[in-house]
C-alpha cells in the first residue's frame, strides 16, 4: 500500500543575504496537528511519500554565494545532527536550483528500508520488519541545507538542519481497558471505561447464552467519549459483555474483565399505559384513566398562559 505524507522545509530568513531558519515537520492526509507517523507490523511493506517544500524568499541561488543544496535522510538517532551519520539512510538530495524554483517535489521511503530495520540484520540479529518481538522503534526524517551568507565583502558557510518528523513503528499493544458500570438498555448496552493514554478506540464483544464465543457489536473513539454501545441485542437475554483497546497503530489489547447485562423493554408514558391495558396501577380504568387526566392537565397549562398574559398588562 502506498501512502502519501508530506513534510515542510520552512524557510523563513526575510532576506536574500540572510541565513535561513530551518524546520522539519511532516503533514500527512487527514491529520494536521502530528509530527509522527505511526506504522505496526502489517505496513512494513508499505511505501511512504512525503512532500518537501521550501517556503521562504531565501535565494539559494544568489550570485555572490550560492547554495550547496540540502540533503534529507532517516536515523535512529535521538536528533539529526548537520550530516548523514554512518547507517543513516539517505532519502536523496535537493539542488539550490530546485530549492529555489521548483519549491516543492516527492521523497518516497520504504519502511523496510529504514535504517533500524535493517541495521539489526547488518548486525547479525534476527530483525527486520517485522521486529520478531513486540516493541517500539523511532526513526527522525532529516534535512540539513547548506547556504553561503555574503557579508558584502566574501561568503561565509553556515549549515541549518530540520528535524521533528518521526517514524515510530510500534508492536506493543495497549493495557486492557477497565469497566466503571455496564447499563442495561432496550436492546443494547452502555458500557463507561477508563483506558491508557495509548489507545484511540475500544471495541465492545459481547456473548450470548448460546454463542460459542464472543463477537466485536461496536466501538467508540477515546477522543470522543468514555463510552461504547453494544446494540442489535435481544431483550430478556444475559450477556457476557468485555472490551478491548486498540492503539493508533492497530495493536489490540487483551480483553477487559467481563460484565453481564440483561437487555429490557423500555416503556415510554404512553406505551406503557398501552400495555397495561389503557390503565395506570392505582386505579386509573380505561374509561376514567389517562385521558381525562391529560385534559386536566391541558387545561390547567391553558388558563396558567391566559393568566400570566393578564397579569403583565
Amino acid at each position: 500500500m502506498k501512502r502519501i505524507l508530506l513534510f515542510s522545509v520552512l524557510m523563513s530568513a526575510t532576506a536574500a543575504v540572510a541565513q535561513p531558519a530551518g524546520v522539519l515537520s511532516l503533514r500527512w492526509a487527514g491529520d494536521y496537528s502530528t509530527d509522527t507517523y505511526t506504522y505496526g507490523a502489517g505496513e512494513c511493506g508499505d511505501t511512504i511519500t512525503l512532500t518537501w517544500n521550501n517556503l521562504s524568499l531565501y535565494n539559494f541561488q544568489q550570485l555572490q554565494c550560492p547554495s550547496n543544496g540540502a540533503k534529507m535522510w532517516a536515523t535512529t538517532a535521538s536528533s539529526c545532527g548537520t550530516e548523514p551519520a554512518a547507517g543513516d539512510l539517505s532519502l536523496g538530495t535537493l539542488s539550490a536550483i530546485q530549492l529555489s524554483t521548483t519549491r516543492t517535489g516527492p521523497v518516497s521511503v520504504r519502511i523496510a528500508d529504514l535504517p533500524g530495520h535493517t541495521a539489526i540484520q547488518a548486525d547479525g540479529g534476527v530483525g527486520g520488519c517485522p521486529l520478531p518481538m513486540p516493541s517500539t522503534l523511532s526513526h527522525q526524517i532529516c534535512i540539513s541545507y547548506h547556504s553561503n551568507v555574503f557579508s558584502g565583502v566574501s561568503c561565509s558557510a553556515s549549515q541549518v538542519s530540520g528535524s521533528g518528523t518521526k517514524f515510530v513503528y510500534d508492536t506493543l499493544p495497549p493495557s486492557a481497558p477497565n469497566i466503571v458500570q455496564a447499563v442495561a438498555q432496550d436492546g443494547a448496552a452502555s458500557v463507561e471505561f477508563t483506558v491508557d493514554s495509548d489507545t484511540e478506540e475500544v471495541l465492545i464483544e459481547v456473548k450470548g447464552p448460546t454463542d460459542p464465543d464472543f463477537t466485536e457489536t461496536g466501538t467508540a473513539v477515546v477522543a470522543n467519549t468514555n463510552t461504547v454501545r453494544a446494540e442489535g441485542l435481544t431483550n430478556d437475554v444475559r450477556y457476557e459483555i468485555r472490551l478491548r483497546a486498540r492503539d493508533g497503530a492497530g495493536n489490540v489489547s487483551d480483553p477487559s474483565g467481563s460484565e453481564f447485562v440483561t437487555p429490557i423493554l423500555t416503556y415510554g408514558l404512553l406505551g406503557y399505559y398501552g400495555s397495561e391495558g389503557n390503565s395506570l396501577e392505582g386505579g386509573c380504568s380505561a374509561a376514567g384513566g389517562l385521558l381525562p387526566m391529560l385534559f386536566v392537565a391541558w387545561a390547567l397549562r391553558s388558563r396558567f398562559r391566559r393568566n400570566k398574559g393578564s397579569s403583565s398588562r
